[in-house]
């Protein structure tokens, strides 16, 4: 979730000057696209906030208990709520005002859904509202989506980082993948971390550093073009989520004492989920599993947080 930032905020364009009439002083009036881009600015800080906010908030769902799940709830509510009052607050282009109304209208439907959901009760009533609200949360999180799209930047995958370039990375033949699906979670975490580090090159010019492509080449049929989706994204059935490799933290540069890591989630055709972590300077080659328990949100950024980052 924190690359975002960076793909949605380009230098704003020079604003042209407004015809004068009568007596009055000429006024600078922006372009559609200095508009646009300032629109984006806006979004990416509140996007940014959005998604340390959420993170934050599944984090504390890691830990048994009825207590911590409806904790969790209620955090990543505020997190939705609190990006649904930033987005209000800016002033969209005309073509994207549709989608930023149908996404306030699928935070709307979470926020209900999760609100049932964090006064529960009993464990029983928590798993029962569950199907809804992690329904609501995926049909919030592809409005958000398209929101993001319709501004003209993209998150990660969307930004292209990792989708060109060349790799010596040959396709893989394994017993657990047949055409496009998937059979074993963990067995191809095991595999993606292996290609991964092999592949990994602090040089390349690409959030990715090359991992991505990398990933696609072993396993083509499987992931095509759309099976790696960012980090905050759930994974798809026979998906990836996780893109950019990142320092952990974010506000100093990678070095040994803050190495680069790129976390990421699987999910197989039956619906498992497993997650691994690459790791290291100046290329993150150590290769970690991270167990992912059933119930938990299938993306980079709920492996990330299991594992400390």
């Amino acid at each position: 979730m924190r690359r975002i930032a960076r793909a949605l905020v380009p230098a704003l364009l020079l604003a042209t000057l407004a015809a004068c009439g009568g007596g009055d002083d000429p006024r600078p009036k922006p372009t559609q696209d200095a508009e646009r881009t300032q629109a984006a600015d806006a979004f990416a800080k509140a996007y940014a906030t959005f998604r340390a906010d959420f993170a934050a908030g599944t984090a504390l769902g890691d830990d048994d208990g009825l207590q911590n799940a409806t904790r969790s709830v209620r955090a990543i509510r505020a997190a939705y709520f609190d990006l649904d009052t930033a987005t209000r607050k800016i002033e969209m282009p005309d073509d994207v005002a549709p989608d930023v109304n149908a996404m306030l209208g699928a935070i709307g439907d979470l926020i209900a859904a999760l609100d049932k959901q964090g006064a529960t009760t009993t464990s029983e009533e928590f798993e029962a509202a569950k199907p809804e609200s992690s329904a609501a949360l995926q049909q919030a999180d592809d409005a958000i989506q398209v929101v993001v799209d319709a501004l003209g930047a993209g998150t990660d995958a969307e930004s292209g980082a990792g989708t060109s370039g060349t790799t010596k990375q040959r396709r893989l033949d394994v017993d657990y993948a047949s055409g496009d699906s998937v059979d074993d979670a963990d067995a191809w975490v095991a595999d993606l971390l292996e290609v991964g580090a092999a592949n990994v090159d602090h040089e390349t010019p690409s959030e990715d550093m090359g991992v991505v492509v990398a990933w696609r080449a072993a396993f083509p049929e499987v992931l095509g073009d759309s099976g790696v989706v960012g980090y905050e994204r759930e994974a798809s059935e026979n998906g990836i989520s996780g893109f950019a490799v990142l320092p952990k933290d974010e506000t100093k540069e990678a070095s040994r004492d803050n190495p680069y890591f790129l976390a990421f989630a699987v999910r197989d055709a039956a619906g498992t989920c497993a997650g691994g972590v690459l790791s290291g300077y100046p290329d993150p080659t150590d290769e970690r599993t991270v167990r992912v328990k059933p119930g938990t949100r299938c993306s980079g950024a709920a492996v990330a947080s299991k594992a400390g980052y």
